[in-house]
């Protein structure tokens, strides 16, 4: 199963209008891409977990905002977009012990692959058990 295991970086942030503009902004002018992004928002902020091209410096980035960064180790999974597949590896992971403490995605390109965001416990169980899994 192709996966790599990534630096997140979550915050919260006000839900108020230009407040996400002006993040993004900072991390453009670093120079830094978001390769994943969730935002779940709550009646006074929203919770904003990021995967990007550089952890270290939008950790940075995000505290001379004045916000206030937590990091945690998340798995990237690559898996083929094949109807049952995301139940194949749920049922494994669980199977093996390890809990999905939450997951976000979505389809890449013509539609033939998922980036998926998985935050998992033990990281050591999944990786094994991603590592036992067919490459497709």
């Amino acid at each position: 199963m192709e996966y790599s295991v990534e630096r997140q970086i979550s915050f919260a942030l006000e839900n108020e209008p230009g407040v996400l503009a002006r993040v993004c902004a900072a991390l453009r002018e670093r120079r830094i891409n978001i390769h994943a992004l969730s935002i779940v928002d709550n009646v006074e902020q929203g919770m904003v977990r990021l995967v990007t091209s550089d952890p270290t410096t939008a950790v940075e980035v995000i505290r001379t905002l004045g916000l206030y960064p937590i990091q945690a180790d998340v798995i990237d999974l690559r898996p083929a977009s094949i109807i049952g597949k995301l139940g194949e590896i749920s049922r494994a992971l669980a199977d093996a012990g390890v809990n999905i403490d939450y997951a976000y995605g979505s389809e890449m390109g013509s539609g033939n692959r998922m980036s998926l965001i998985l935050r998992v416990s033990p990281m050591d169980a999944a990786q094994a058990v991603l590592n036992a899994l067919p490459a497709t």
